[in-house]
């Protein structure tokens, strides 16, 4: 992902856009580049465990309460077969759910001031995660990050619940 920042330090060429890890850079934080790139490799008790945690949260809809039934039976009569196939993205996908962790860690880096940078990233990743089950299982990407950020980012009590659990746990991706 590539951003455009103003530049009145003059401090980036005419070619040079700068990457996430140099917006983290500039912000004085320090970052591992590795933690900019997204790797979905969980196991599927690892999605359950999120999917049990979004359940937590505060519902927009019924119909969001459905989805998480939905994955959440899913997930539960996923066997070695399908195992693969539900967690299993192409090269293409891959680029474009980058895209998107990188586009959440971004859109939340001012949640650095009250928690640590291992909980951002926890928090971008299972975002990312979640909407990677989702729209696999419901197609359509673009609504499946509506859908996801409309529960969740819209409402401040769910961002903070989130954060907060993750700052207390000790998730490991």
């Amino acid at each position: 992902m590539q951003f455009t920042i103003e530049d009145d330090e003059g401090e980036f060429g005419a070619d040079e856009r700068p990457l996430l890890e140099n917006i983290f850079e500039l912000l004085a934080l320090d970052i591992d580049p590795e933690l900019c790139q997204l790797e979905l490799n969980q196991s599927i008790s690892y999605c359950q465990e999120l999917i049990d945690l979004y359940a937590k949260t505060e519902p927009i809809d019924i119909e969001w309460t459905q989805q998480l039934g939905h994955l959440k039976a899913t997930l539960a009569n996923a066997t070695v077969n399908n195992t693969t196939d539900l967690l299993q993205t192409t090269n293409r996908d891959k680029d474009i759910f980058n895209k998107v962790y990188q586009y959440i860690l971004y859109r939340q880096i001012d949640m650095l001031a009250e928690y640590s940078l291992n909980t951002l990233v926890q928090y971008a990743f299972d975002a990312t995660l979640f909407i990677s089950l989702a729209t696999r299982e419901f197609g359509n990407l673009p609504e499946q990050i509506r859908r996801w950020s409309e529960q969740i980012e819209y409402d401040e009590d769910n961002v903070g619940f989130l954060f907060d659990a993750y700052e207390k746990s000790n998730y490991d991706i």
